[in-house]
């Protein structure tokens, strides 16, 4: 850490730099008048960046798409330049490195038949980079950019695929060929969304919701926009893309767009859990046509849905909160790995921007400890956060690192992106999880320090193994929700039983021992005593009358109501079939 005194420094110099009144110039200007300048990147040109995509391969993570401000100097005078994005930028974590000094490599440079898209998905297949999906981007000075699309020239659904190893760097994009497959009805076609949410596992990808707009085909109407109920599921091994619906996701009538979805491995990477949190909710079927970007309700984090990769089934389990979490869209989550009790248990979501006021930016980070599902406030504690907002950003965790990738400032609009607005401090942030407050570090650091819960969320939830306030919202959740193996010692919770304490162990042994001797006195009394008795093929003092003995011939048990009224409800078996509420 830098000295008290040369910190203040080095944020008054930050705010400084990002509060530049830069000229806006053009990418059609560049190009006709400065090419020599055409080469600008993220990498050392970085004044904003938003409505990205960025995941973590490794010891790498890739960052790729959305719209960018630059700072270029153009004859002594730095200016600002509004374009696309059109690099694909790698990120190494093999060593430390300076916030403000990054370590950035300019991977690929897309050529124009490669789709530059924003609030689309990055899959992760073995070492290679998957795109499909986001839409393309249609404003003011960023429509003279190389890489902007005309609506006629908008294509349909593709998936691209980037190998970073391949040489020359211009093949290293190349369109991939994959299979349809039906989902659980029929054959639905595979259409581009923006503004899902997206993550893979080790043998698949899922893409969740989002909307289409007239800016994700070339047939869609000018001004439009039409949320959609679904996920895309790709199998990594046959290339076959599902289009599957997803009942029970949240309400029946309603599309979610603007979220996040993160991936709870199950025992040895396979299978597990998806859990996803979405910011906002449109009625399916009802189009807005005065605007491309979609305008949804705020969706609370009192519930959140959880997904089993499995039984292939959502359940949406509540939560609870000592103050409920401001109503966000345009956040980031990451899920981190606790290493002492060897769990994913804590989801955290940073930033955003409020539904109910869009001029407002979000600059706390919550927590959702699992599987107590209680959230806990971290509130920023230094002024290099405190002021702050940022939204349409990505995060990545790194031990009880988490890297904040890009974003900006909220605007007028929550789809309007202020051409004029200020620079932000920097492309990289980190923020420590294992501390109690929120600061962003000036380094970032390789070896990886385990995350372990702050003090702060302990007090809150303690080791409780079950949500805290509102139990399972199935009892079949509760039967798959992987718990840690090592180093726990559970508390229980209001809706679970705790350990026996050693005395009553030892009781519990000593009387079953004083029971079982009874046992066997009894039996061995009455063999001696019904030993000359003559045998009717029946026990002593039972009643065997037709009855009785009917029944069990059907399968039943004397005294109890064999009717079919009593049995479970049909499709309905174990957990499900004794819940009140399978649902």
């Amino acid at each position: 850490m830098y000295p008290p005194l040369l910190t203040l420094l080095l944020v008054w110099v930050t705010a400084v730099a990002a509060a530049e009144d830069l000229r806006l110039v053009s990418p059609a200007e560049i190009r006709s008048t400065r090419r020599d300048l055409l080469g600008y990147s993220i990498k050392d040109q970085y004044c904003w960046l938003l409505a990205h995509s960025a995941v973590r391969v490794g010891n790498y993570v890739y960052i790729d798409g959305g719209m960018a401000k630059y700072r270029v100097m153009m004859d002594r005078e730095p200016v600002g330049v509004c374009d696309l994005n059109g690099h694909t930028v790698r990120l190494s974590l093999e060593r430390d490195f300076d916030v403000d000094s990054p370590n950035l490599e300019v991977m690929a440079t897309k050529g124009t038949e490669v789709p530059v898209a924003n609030r689309g998905a990055l899959w992760v297949d073995g070492e290679d980079l998957l795109i499909q999906g986001g839409h393309f981007y249609d404003s003011a000075i960023w429509n003279t950019s190389t890489w902007y699309k005309n609506k006629t020239d908008i294509p349909d659904y593709s998936i691209w695929r980037f190998s970073p190893d391949k040489q020359p760097q211009e093949t290293r994009w190349q369109e991939d060929n994959f299979l349809l497959e039906s989902g659980r009805s029929a054959v639905r076609p595979v259409v581009r969304t923006v503004s899902g949410a997206a993550t893979c596992t080790d043998t698949e990808c899922f893409w969740f919701g989002g909307y289409i707009s007239s800016r994700t085909s070339p047939d869609t109407p000018l001004n439009y926009s039409l949320p959609q109920r679904g996920m895309l599921i790709y199998d990594k091994e046959t290339k076959t893309i599902k289009n599957q619906t997803i009942e029970g996701y949240g309400t029946e009538e309603d599309g979610y767009q603007f979220g996040t979805i993160d991936w709870i491995p199950g025992k040895g990477g396979k299978g597990g859990l998806l859990v996803s949190l979405m910011g906002e909710r449109s009625l399916i079927g009802r189009a807005n046509t005065t605007d491309d970007d979609l305008d949804g309700v705020g969706v609370s984090l009192t519930h959140v849905m959880v997904y089993d990769l499995v039984g292939r089934r959502w359940y949406n389990q509540s939560t609870d909160y000592r103050g409920e979490p401001l109503i966000r869209t345009r956040f980031c989550s990451v899920l981190v790995y606790d290493e002492e009790r060897d769990v994913h248990d804590c989801l955290f979501i940073y930033g955003g921007q409020s539904v109910a006021d869009v001029t407002t930016g979000v600059n706390d980070l919550y927590v959702l400890s699992m599987p107590a599902f209680r959230w806990v406030q971290l509130k920023p504690e230094s002024t290099t956060i405190a002021n702050q907002y940022l939204r349409s950003h990505v995060c990545i965790p790194h031990g009880s690192q988490m890297l904040i990738i890009g974003g900006s400032w909220p605007s007028n609009r929550k789809g309007e992106v202020d051409q004029n607005s200020e620079c932000t401090s920097r492309l990289v942030n980190v923020i420590d999880l294992n501390r109690a407050d929120i600061q962003y570090q000036t380094k970032f650091h390789a070896k990886k320090t385990p995350y372990h819960q702050a003090e702060r969320i302990r007090k809150e939830v303690g080791n409780a193994i079950e949500p805290i306030a509102a139990g399972w919202a199935h009892e079949g959740l509760g039967a798959i929700w992987p718990r840690g193996s090592r180093n726990v010692e559970t508390t229980p919770s209001p809706h679970a039983k705790g350990p026996l304490a050693p005395r009553a162990i030892a009781g519990i042994a000593i009387g079953s021992v004083a029971v079982l001797g009874a046992i066997t006195a009894f039996v061995w009394w009455y063999r001696r005593r019904n030993r000359a008795a003559p045998y009717h093929g029946g026990i002593p003092g039972v009643d065997h009358s037709p009855d009785d003995e009917d029944a069990s011939k059907h399968g039943g048990l004397p005294g109890v109501d064999n009717s079919p009224d009593s049995e479970p409800e049909p499709g309905l078996r174990g957990a499900a079939a004794r819940s009140p509420n399978p649902r």
